[in-house]
Order: structure tokens, then sequence, then C-alpha cells
């Protein structure tokens, strides 16, 4: 699901603002997930492409790749118009992030 190593390097890196790192991924993760539904729902897909691409480049960043590559699908199917396409990638979206909030909570947020 994610890269244990990307997510080691960051750590230490980052050192003790790591820990906030993940924190604001989980927020946005909980607010932009929902939002993308809800612009789904009202065919708004430019804002649609936008919240999928910000979710992409963070998932990436933090070497959460699966989800990155599901978000950027959601861009494209997005910038293409494709509502139904979209709705099928949503309805993975969904579940996926709930268990990619879970473990990075279990293994970062004590």
């Amino acid at each position: 699901m994610f890269d244990k190593e990307v997510l080691k390097e960051l750590q230490e890196l980052l050192e003790d603002d790591f820990v906030g790192l993940i924190e604001i991924y989980l927020r946005d993760l909980k607010v932009k997930v929902p939002e993308m539904g809800q612009y789904a729902h009202n065919l708004d897909f430019e804002k649609l492409s936008k919240v999928a691409h910000s979710l992409k480049g963070a998932s990436i960043n933090l070497g959460i790749g699966d989800f990155g590559k599901l978000c950027g699908l959601i861009e494209q199917a997005a910038r293409q118009k494709k509502a139904e396409e979209v709705t099928q990638l949503l309805s993975v979206a969904g579940p996926q992030a709930i268990t990619l909030s879970t473990e990075l909570s279990l293994m970062y947020l004590k």
C-alpha cells in the first residue's frame, strides 16, 4: 500500500516535523476524499480533477504510490468528463483512504 522506505527516509530527514506532515496528510485525506465524491455527484469535473491532482502529489511524495496512482486515474477521468469511470474509481478510493488512515495512524501517531 505504501513504500515504508520512503516514509523512513522522510522520517529521518524531517525528524520531529514528520509526525506533523503525517497529520496534515491524514487531515487532507479525510476532507478531500469526500470532496471528490461531492464534486463527482455535482459533475464538477474541474474541481474534482484539482483535488485528485493535489492528493496524487501528496500521496506520491509520501511513498503512497498506489493511492497516488488511483488519484491520478481519477484526475484523468475527471478531465475527460467520464462520470461512470470517476464513480467506479471513487468507490475504490474511499475504502483505500480509510485503510491508509488507519495504518498510518497506527504506525506514526501515538
